[in-house]
């Protein structure tokens, strides 16, 4: 359940994007960071999460049908799970209005890091790999612990884009 990128028939590029949203939602909150840690979600949001976070493809729609109860408190790593949920249910403009909130929540790390690469597999899958570079690449310049991830998208974009020794150089700077 990964996504591909290239023309027709050929695929260049399938990643496994399980982590993309595992990471997010294994992090607790620290005590002081003003965000909901997964731990301190109600019962059915928390539950939801585990099994979105085991089996995003066959769990997407619990999520939405929790969201219906209402998103407008819901903390960022909520938030992140919806957007990805929606993306993979192919609703990128719903996906890009969580990941969005994230990024206006001022949440900060790592959170905006994971709502940026969000945006970035928004714009792959609609075949704007240019914006999607300037995504990953707003990631990739971080000092986040999100920075490996977004180097790698920036660099196999750049490959996609027949541009293969800048990806070489790219790559070369993966920690």
């Amino acid at each position: 359940r990964g996504a591909g990128l290239g023309g027709g028939s050929m695929k260049i590029l399938a990643v496994d994007d399980s982590a993309y949203i595992r990471e997010p939602l294994a992090r607790p909150a620290a005590a002081d960071d003003g965000h909901t840690a997964p731990s301190d979600l109600p019962r059915d949001w928390a539950n939801g999460l585990r099994d979105y976070a085991s089996d995003p493809w066959s769990h997407r729609r619990l999520l939405g049908r929790l969201a219906r109860r209402g998103t407008a408190t819901l903390p960022p790593v909520v938030l992140l799970a919806l957007g990805d949920a929606r993306l993979r249910g192919g609703n990128p403009a719903a996906a890009t209005r969580f990941f969005e909130r994230v990024l206006a929540s001022g949440a900060g790390h790592p959170w905006e890091d994971w709502a940026s690469i969000g945006l970035g597999w928004v714009a792959i899958s609609e075949g704007q790999l240019v914006s999607a570079q300037e995504r990953f690449a707003t990631v990739a310049e971080s000092r986040s612990p999100s920075r490996g991830l977004g180097l790698l998208m920036f660099a196999l974009l750049y490959a996609e884009r027949g541009q293969p020794a800048e990806a070489i150089t790219v790559l070369a700077a993966l920690p």
